[in-house]
């Protein structure tokens, strides 16, 4: 039995999603600050649901902890992000 395949989005599916026009996604995927996507043609490129939506998770729970700090709730120690840990590459 193989296993179920992952359920891929557009790069218009995942700028509406994190509300970003189209072409962003691509330059942020190229920046490193986006999950890279899967490149099925030269021009086709999709991104795993899953990846997206846990990168959009960090990014929520991120500014979250800036939110806390600047309302002096936090510890900015707390969101000081290496730049080993943030070129890890997601679980």
């Amino acid at each position: 039995m193989t296993a179920p395949l992952p359920e891929l989005m557009t790069s218009a599916e995942c700028a509406a999603l994190i509300r970003v026009k189209p072409h962003s996604i691509l330059t942020m995927a190229r920046q490193g600050t986006f999950p890279p996507p899967l490149r099925l043609s030269a021009r086709r490129f999709r991104w795993v649901r899953a990846e997206v939506e846990a990168w959009l998770a960090e990014q929520q729970a991120a500014a979250a902890r800036r939110r806390a700090v600047a309302l002096g709730r936090g510890d900015p120690a707390q969101f000081r992000v290496t730049r080993e840990e943030r070129q890890k590459p997601a679980p």
